[in-house]
């Protein structure tokens, strides 16, 4: 279980679980346009994904999530590179509104890309598969698929 910190949400803003994610019932009743709620729901859906059913025995899932991966997470996947160069130029408060994301956050992911503009996002590439028919060499994962096309093609 992974304890979600945020903002003056304390002790939680949300708790998140092998399944699911309940929110603080302060954000629960809010609007889902509110930056503070999306923010909290894309930590949260970084902590299902470190939820994987396919752990080894022993492994701890608390130990893979940190609160400095999913804010990482969250900055990506609620501002995107090309979005928000588009509207870099604005100031923070404005160009958050725009992003519906915390305008704290702004600054982070200004500093995250001015120090690796160009930098590719790490990940996992399916570019150990065979290339075959409908197959494409370099795709991004997507998790489980990825697993279950390795697995299958170890067993051949």
């Amino acid at each position: 279980m992974a304890l979600i910190q945020h903002a003056n949400l304390k002790p939680w803003a949300a708790i998140t679980g092998p399944r699911r994610a309940i929110l603080h019932p302060d954000l629960e009743h809010r609007n889902d346009e509110d930056p503070d709620k999306r923010w909290v729901l894309a930590k949260s859906v970084h902590a299902l994904h470190v939820w994987e059913p396919d752990l080894p025995l022993g492994q701890d899932p608390d130990a893979r999530y940190t609160d400095a991966d999913a804010e990482a997470y969250a900055r990506r996947a609620l501002m995107p590179a090309t979005e928000f160069r588009a509207g870099a130029h604005l100031p923070d408060d404005q160009l958050a509104a725009c992003l519906r994301v915390p305008a704290e956050k702004i600054a982070d992911r200004r500093a995250e890309l001015t120090a690796a503009p160009d930098r590719p996002r790490s990940g996992r590439l399916c570019a150990e598969l065979e290339p075959g028919p409908g197959r494409h060499v370099a795709q991004p994962s997507n998790g489980r698929k990825h697993r279950q096309r390795t697995r299958r093609t170890a067993r051949r």
